[in-house]
């Protein structure tokens, strides 16, 4: 009897201890999501608060407060420090803090400063904790009060976990913002790094845009709102093709209709093995396309940064999409999940054009998974976002492209149409840069005189690896 009892009350005990563990892992898993669900909506509420605070506020001081308010807690920051470039000395200047802000050693103390102080002080790019970052035009996360870049400071400052993202516009350095502890207690996390990354260069937009409103008359107003759209829009797109994907080459290139394009790509890398390679097209021109674009990339790569798959990826940005946006906008997109490990490659679309695959031997075929555009139904119309995993060996090539490409006219009002684009997109044994160069200059030269009307936007992804 006893050598019955005894493995069943081990047994109970360890199933207790199971449903203790379950149940706290739960409770975690819930808190994520709740705080997932709490950055999704802050990259939201940002967007439409920066651009609500630019257009109404006649004072730079107040706008750049505001805007810190709202990129603390969107990172759920305890503190956080905006510092911009001085135009004439190309000194950092404070413009807003938020919160008990450690003095660093800018300023040549370990005792916290007021905010009257901190603003009364300035320093030069290169100098200092801060400043070094700054020059060196990299964000830097301090994830724990151990990280070695803390060492050298002085005691006393009672850093947990930190965040510095230097503002960098046309390779410029327009300022730094810098976060300090979280208001939950927690550390900052790389999620959090690429939030704030995200959303910092909206800051010199808002300073640039509202002293433009100050000596500006109307017309000028509107034209330098564009330009500085289009700048901010430029410096959201990759600078160059990613050169860490292991036997790939990947080459994209948008050519906009207007001053800003609600066209866009993005590389996202994913892990070590995976990168998410995307295109996309926000409905409508001009300037409200471009937010639809903003809003669309910025939501991406936070959901990117707990990626599970393909469709589920799809399906959240959909539902933020649709919440947040009228029901005018919308953002079709043709993606792809490269795997380097595996030599495969996963596509989807939302609405958008079919991605054309062309093998070894030059044949092509066109890729057409299904899926409506993000942002035109919600969620509660079970909706799904069909994906097709290819393998994609040495000598393949995709091509993911907008309808600014197919649906270019000439003076005779005729389409360049999709014949001729698989017509070239055949003939072409190159890859890259000059594929997709001469796919532009077909359309150029088919248009001839007429005027683009459309963005124009593609993406060519070649192997060059041997898969077994």
């Amino acid at each position: 009897m006893l050598e019955t009892i005894i493995p069943l009350s081990i047994l109970a005990i360890f199933l207790f201890i199971f449903l203790i563990v379950n149940r706290l892992r739960v409770k975690v898993l819930e808190q994520e999501a709740v705080r997932n669900a709490h950055d999704r909506r802050a990259v939201v509420n940002f967007l439409n608060r920066f651009a609500h605070s630019v257009s109404t506020s006649d004072n730079i001081d107040n706008a750049i407060i505001s805007l810190a308010r709202y990129i603390s807690d969107a990172i759920h920051a305890r503190s956080l420090c905006i510092q911009f470039t001085d135009s004439d000395t190309d000194l950092l200047v404070t413009k807003a803090i938020i919160g008990p802000f450690p003095s660093f050693e800018e300023f040549d103390t370990s005792m916290p400063l007021s905010e009257e102080e901190i603003k009364s002080k300035s320093f030069k790019i290169g100098r200092g904790f801060v400043g070094k970052i700054a020059k060196s035009e990299k964000s830097v996360l301090i994830a724990t009060k151990d990280d070695p870049l803390l060492q050298n400071l002085k005691e006393g400052l009672e850093i947990n976990s930190a965040m510095i993202v230097p503002i960098v516009v046309e390779r410029e350095i327009k300022g730094v913002i810098c976060a300090v502890n979280t208001v939950d207690n927690r550390n900052f996390v790389q999620s959090d790094l690429e939030l704030l990354s995200s959303v910092s260069g909206h800051a010199t937009l808002a300073r640039n845009m509202i002293e433009t409103y100050n000596r500006m008359g109307e017309q000028q107003r509107i034209h330098q709102e564009l330009e500085f759209a289009r700048t901010m829009q430029a410096s959201l797109m990759p600078t160059s093709s990613p050169d860490d994907i292991d036997g790939y080459e990947v080459y994209a290139h948008n050519k906009p209709a207007k001053e800003v394009s609600g066209d866009f790509y993005d590389f996202i890398r994913i892990d070590d093995n995976r990168t998410l390679l995307v295109v996309g097209d926000a409905s409508g021109k001009g300037v409200p396309a471009c937010m639809i674009m903003t809003m669309t990339r910025s939501i991406l790569r936070s959901i990117c940064s707990r990626f599970m798959s393909l469709e589920e990826t799809l399906i959240e940005l959909n539902d933020n999409i649709f919440k947040d946006t009228e029901s005018s906008k919308f953002m079709t997109m043709a993606v792809a999940l490269l795997d380097e490990k595996n030599g495969t490659i996963e596509c989807a679309r939302a609405g958008h054009t079919a991605l054309l695959l062309k093998n070894r031997q030059n044949v092509v075929f066109s890729v057409n998974p299904d899926g409506p555009a993000i942002g035109l139904l919600p969620n509660e119309m079970e909706i799904t976002f069909e994906t097709l995993s290819l393998q994609f060996n040495k000598g393949y090539s995709l091509l993911l492209f907008s309808d600014g490409i197919t649906e270019a006219l000439n003076e005779m009002d005729e389409e360049y149409g999709n014949e001729r684009l698989l017509k070239i997109w055949t003939d072409l044994d190159v890859n890259g840069e000059e594929a997709a160069q001469a796919i532009l200059n077909d359309v150029e030269e088919f248009t001839g005189d007429m005027p683009q009307f459309d963005d124009q936007t593609l993406m060519v992804i070649s192997s060059n690896k041997e898969v077994i």
